[in-house]
């Protein structure tokens, strides 16, 4: 049995932010199950605050949500410290739209999932996010 090549990545802290419950628990117990550390919040507003508290490594965020939208998120957390920017920030969203990615590409996200979630194909596509932007970062 080949190895999760996400789960080689631990410890890795994950910050799930969607406002779909089922969305964000289903994201939830998989990452979980790999053995990554995951939070959950609602909205950009609640991940916000639980950002300021403890940093994640990643976070997978849907675009649209109430309170505050996960470009509104983003783009607090790119204008934030170097230490903010390292984080891995990708979008997870049904809006499959390639004007939509095009229009957020000023915000630097590092990647793009599209709901539903094929976890094999998503958990190969974050390693190699994480990987490239943690080597990127090295002095």
């Amino acid at each position: 049995m080949a190895i999760n090549p996400l789960a080689q990545l631990t410890p890795l802290h994950v910050l799930i932010v969607d406002d779909d419950p089922f969305m964000a628990e289903l994201s939830a117990d998989h990452f979980q199950g790999l053995g990554l550390s995951v939070e959950v919040a609602a909205d950009g507003k609640q991940a916000l605050a639980m950002m300021e508290k403890r940093l994640p490594d990643l976070v997978l965020c849907d675009r649209r949500m109430p309170e505050m939208s996960g470009a509104d998120l983003l783009e607090i957390v790119r204008a934030r410290s170097p230490e903010w920017q390292q984080i891995v920030f990708i979008f997870v969203t049904g809006l499959v739209d390639h004007r939509d990615r095009f229009a957020m590409m000023n915000l630097r996200p590092d990647g793009y999932l599209c709901k539903p979630i094929d976890f094999a194909q998503a958990d190969l596509d974050i390693s190699n996010i994480v990987q490239r932007k943690r080597a990127n970062a090295m002095p």
